[in-house]
């Protein structure tokens, strides 16, 4: 077996759709570059200075709000049995496709002190992308990648902050951690105007793609091989957010198409009227499923920045909704930058207008031209930020 020459920080294990086929993406990207790599597995021992840092990351707004809606969620699944068993399923079938899907892995690095030692071993770490800057990650020192031996090269690619500015009582930390990286890009705009406002703007990172986009139609064709799992027309939703007008959109399309919906569900975001909507259950759909269920989709509705790529990919008429409500802590500003960069604005919806989107033509020859030589300049960061390894 080769000696890792590079150790890969990524959330790959999360149950999420995009979190999953973002980490995948990093790997085929890191595979087809010829890199020896191991995804670095890393287990927080709990200790007073642990417990402290929990305890300042729960008293922030963000995390305040995620920590409520997760307790809600398990009260909701401990009354609802049938659900609960369906979200169960849901759950197995991410864990399947987790064990099957990334094979190379580290070692586990259990506490602060062991993952330290384990960098010595790398050439260079790099941190993947989606949201893993959030500030209330920072404690950990994982993904900031702080843990790195000296000598051992710092890579970001595409990494998100996951939000529109920096809080002020976070931007010290993050100046410190970003001045130490040796290839700095991210994914959004918003990250170019974080990273100038904490560092004064000594530092200037590359602007690249999601890894997802990193292939286009057909190399995800190589990764992922065509399977038809809806046989006939239907619209496809996937919403991570309880944005009212995407449900009414997509009740308005579905009466006024006569297409069937299949609604790709997780119970920590439902809607009562998602039941009315529904005409299929796909709890057991893993990540390719999901992208095969848009690939033969006529039309898909999503507040997914993940789902959105896919569409756009794929060249499918789609419409995008906003999940959050505008502001500092707002995680819109991902999909604000992509649509910006490809001037896909058409494609973003504030309420619902089954219309629009069945007269919307997008001009996907110029986008896949924009997109192409975007693509095209972050092979060449990320072929750069590896040479030699």
């Amino acid at each position: 077996m080769n000696v890792p020459k590079l150790g890969l920080c990524a959330c790959y294990s999360n149950h999420n759709f995009g979190s999953m086929l973002q980490a995948l993406a990093t790997c085929k990207a890191i595979d087809a570059l010829e890199v020896e790599y191991e995804l670095i597995r890393y287990k927080k021992k709990i200790s007073p200075l642990r417990v402290v840092q929990i305890a300042r990351k729960v008293i922030t707004a963000d995390a305040w709000l995620g920590l409520t809606a997760e307790l809600k969620w398990r009260a909701y699944l401990s009354k609802h049995s049938a659900q609960k068993a369906k979200q169960e399923l849901r759950s197995e079938s991410f864990g399947e496709y987790c064990d099957r899907r990334f094979t190379k892995l580290s070692p586990v690095y259990e506490g602060y002190s062991a993952l330290q030692d384990g960098s010595k071993k790398y050439d260079a770490v790099l941190v993947g992308s989606d949201q893993l800057w959030l500030p209330s990650g920072y404690s950990s020192g994982f993904y900031t990648l702080e843990f790195a031996s000296e000598g051992v090269r710092r890579i970001s690619y595409a990494t998100s902050f996951g939000i529109s500015s920096m809080p002020k009582s976070s931007a010290a930390r993050a100046a410190r951690f970003i001045s130490k990286i040796d290839y700095l890009s991210v994914r959004e705009k918003s990250g170019i105007e974080i990273v100038a406002s904490v560092t004064g703007g000594d530092v200037k990172p590359k602007l690249v793609v999601d890894p997802t986009l990193l292939f286009d139609q057909a190399g995800w064709l190589n990764i992922v091989p065509e399977k038809r799992i809806v046989e006939g027309d239907y619209i496809l939703c996937y919403f991570l957010g309880i944005n009212p007008e995407s449900r009414r959109m997509a009740a308005e399309l579905k009466k006024r198409t006569g297409l069937p919906v299949v609604m790709l569900k997780d119970w920590r975001y439902h809607l009562d009227e998602d039941d009315l909507i529904n005409d299929f259950d796909f709890y057991s759909a893993n990540p390719d499923d999901f992208i095969n269920l848009i690939r033969h989709a006529n039309y898909v509705l999503t507040d997914s920045f993940h789902g959105t790529v896919f569409s756009l990919i794929h060249h499918k008429k789609f419409a995008t909704f906003y999940r959050d409500i505008d502001g500092g802590n707002s995680r819109n500003t991902r999909i604000d930058s992509l649509f910006s960069q490809l001037d896909l604005r058409c494609c973003l919806m504030d309420h619902a207008d089954p219309g629009r989107l069945e007269s919307l033509v997008v001009d996907f020859a110029t986008v896949d031209e924009s997109l192409d030589n975007w693509r095209c300049d972050s092979w060449n960061f990320l072929k750069e930020a590896v040479d030699g390894l």
